[in-house]
């Protein structure tokens, strides 16, 4: 196999097994409002999930990463890792609640770096 091939076959192989971009579904948060899970293995896949579900801006509840495995790419060994995000989209301006108790809706204009 030539080197091009290699790193070709490489990135599918690691799409295949850290599942490539991002998923999301709704679930009921401890406020009893509907939140979304965003699962995905690249940061970005994550914020452009968000910013898909939640056009206005969200606010985020809880996010990490877990490392789920590792794979050989034949020259180095690379972590999969799964990153989550759990959030809720900001409200209609005449949804929006006179006090948010200081919570303010998350845009991301940067990588969080999670």
């Amino acid at each position: 196999m030539t080197p091009g091939a290699r790193v070709v076959a490489t990135i599918v192989a690691g799409c295949a097994l850290a599942a490539c971009g991002a998923s999301s579904r709704v679930i009921r948060g401890p406020d009893g409002t509907n939140w979304y899970e965003v699962e995905c293995r690249h940061t970005a896949d994550c914020l452009e999930e968000a910013a898909r579900i939640c056009p206005r801006g969200y606010e985020v509840g809880t996010s990490g990463s877990t490392l789920r495995g590792v794979y050989s790419t034949g020259y180095a060994a690379v972590p999969v890792t799964q990153h989550e995000m759990f959030l809720r989209c900001a409200p209609r301006r005449a949804e929006a609640p006179e006090s948010t108790g200081g919570l303010v809706p998350y845009r991301p204009t940067t990588d969080p770096g999670f």
